[in-house]
Formats: C-alpha cells, structure tokens, sequence
C-alpha cells in the first residue's frame, strides 16, 4: 500500500438482523464486507480490513461506546441488551496502520419485553 493514511470507503449496508423476537437477549448485525477505497480502488490483496462495532441509546450517538474491535467477521451478536430500550449501532472499518473510515449508516432497535395474556375472571358453566 503506497498511502497509508488514504481514505477508504466503508459502504457496508448495516443490516439488523434479530435473533427470534424483539424481546429476545441479543441483537445481530450483518455488514457487507469493505473491499475498495474511497477512490474505488481496490484493497490490496494481503490487507486485512478489520471492523469495529459501537452502540449508542441515544439518536445523535453522543455516547456511543464500542462492542467490538478488531473483527474480521462481517457479523456480530451483541448478548447486553436491556428491554425497554432502543439501540442504534454502527461499524467502522481499517486497515492496521490506516485511518478508521466513516462510520456505517446507523441501525436502530427497540427492545421490547416479553409480555403474556392476563386472564380477568372464569366463568364456570354447567
């Protein structure tokens, strides 16, 4: 690589994916892999792209924290989350010894409870 501070582009697509229904303990999130620069120029082969994942509960991700660093998988299952909140997560990628990318399109999510039928009265019938 000639330019190891170059701009890349990081066209990942974040998609949500949940794990059986919202109120279930865990979120996964799928990506498209990074495979070209900023530029369009292809990634060199040998690079090795790494992604990191962070999570914020607020829209305007003023507090958002990191999950996950240093992946190499396109995928990631986030086992912390808490019912009754929303979540908005985002991946960033790099390449070692390169400038992080622009984060991802942001993904939310609203952790629900698991709720259940609430029987009033029963009525016996002869």
């Amino acid at each position: 690589m000639t330019n190891k501070v170059k701009k890349w582009f990081l066209d990942l697509g974040l998609l949500l994916v949940m794990v059986c229904p919202t109120w279930a303990a865990s979120v996964s999130l799928t990506w498209d892999p990074v495979t070209t620069y900023a530029d369009t120029v292809p990634i060199e082969v040998g690079e090795v792209v790494k992604y990191d994942v962070w999570r914020d509960t607020n829209s305007n991700l003023s507090g958002a924290i990191r999950l996950a660093f240093d992946l190499t998988a396109t995928n990631y299952s986030d086992a912390s989350v808490v019912s009754k909140n929303t979540y908005y997560y985002f991946v960033r990628a790099y390449i070692v010894d390169t400038v992080p990318s622009d984060r991802s399109n942001v993904a939310s999510v609203r952790i629900w409870p698991p709720f259940k039928p609430v029987i009033r009265s029963i009525v016996v019938v002869k």
